[in-house]
């Protein structure tokens, strides 16, 4: 679900075809624009799967996930109809990696288990593969196995970098440094935190992984009190950079997914008080 390169077009000269107006809105990082010039294309002409795909991140970026959500079930199925497999395998991971963190375990499922075949079907070495590990690593988070946990993301991390995929790698290193804070190992995980967090800073992730990647730290940092961390973050990112949280699409969205993802429960330990009040981290 990556946005098409930014381009812009000179004044006056706004294309007068609703599927032109989504893809520059998108582009320009308007998402609410966006999704509106999507609706008004589906209207009048057949969307490609890609197309699809762009509109749903539109949608879930403004929170509206109802009409995401449809996006993506019609992205995936477009896709399959034009016979791109793995297009459709990462369409079906991103239902369930949605649905999941929204607690729809039985939906999320689903949809995992058919991208899984799909991949498995293809049997081809992709990114994907790299993908469909998280939702394992985040099941073995929640169950405290913080150890399996960090193998599998540190699996999924070395597939994306194989594949140059840098919104695999830094979702990887967010997981893994959750796990090393489920087993107390507090400075191991806030240094991924750190890595991940270059990346997001340096507007090489796409929209949603940056906000997710985001959230994610600055809740991890919140748990073992590294607030001096936390605040340097997001004072990186602060609201009117290109790649802060805020241009990333709605705050409360992607902070609700990522706080489902790495619940108080599967992180562990917190750091003590005093120590951090001591130390900054």
């Amino acid at each position: 679900m990556k946005p098409p390169s930014k381009r812009v077009r000179p004044p006056g000269t706004e294309s007068p075809r609703p599927l032109e107006r989504a893809r520059d809105a998108c582009a320009q990082h308007a998402w609410a624009r966006a999704v509106d010039a999507f609706a008004e294309a589906d209207r009048g002409e057949p969307l490609s799967g890609a197309d699809l795909d762009l509109w749903a991140t539109c949608a879930l970026l403004v929170g509206r996930d109802e009409e995401g959500l449809h996006a993506l079930e019609r992205a995936h199925h477009a896709h399959l109809e034009a016979g791109a497999t793995l297009p459709a395998a990462r369409s079906a991971f991103w239902m369930a990696f949605r649905l999941i963190s929204a607690g729809e375990r039985g939906r999320g499922g689903g949809w995992l288990s058919r991208a899984r075949r799909l991949v498995d079907e293809c049997g081809e070495d992709c990114v994907e593969r790299g993908y469909l590990l998280l939702p394992e690593a985040r099941q073995r988070l929640a169950a405290g196995d913080g150890e399996a946990a960090r193998a599998l993301a540190a699996d999924a991390e070395r597939i994306g970098e194989r594949f140059h995929d840098p919104d695999l790698v830094a979702i990887a290193r967010s997981m893994r440094g959750h796990a090393f804070l489920r087993d107390a190992r507090f400075e191991e995980g806030l240094r991924l935190f750190d890595e991940a967090m270059i990346s997001a800073a340096a507007g090489e992730l796409t929209p949603v992984t940056t906000g997710f990647t985001y959230c994610s730290v600055i809740f991890g940092c919140q748990l073992v009190y590294a607030l001096d961390r936390a605040r340097e973050w997001t004072d990186a990112l602060k609201p009117g950079a290109t790649h802060s949280p805020a241009a990333s699409g709605s705050p409360a969205t992607v902070s609700s997914t990522a706080r489902r993802s790495f619940s108080s429960r599967a992180s562990g330990p917190r750091r003590p008080r005093k120590r951090a009040a001591r130390r900054s981290v």
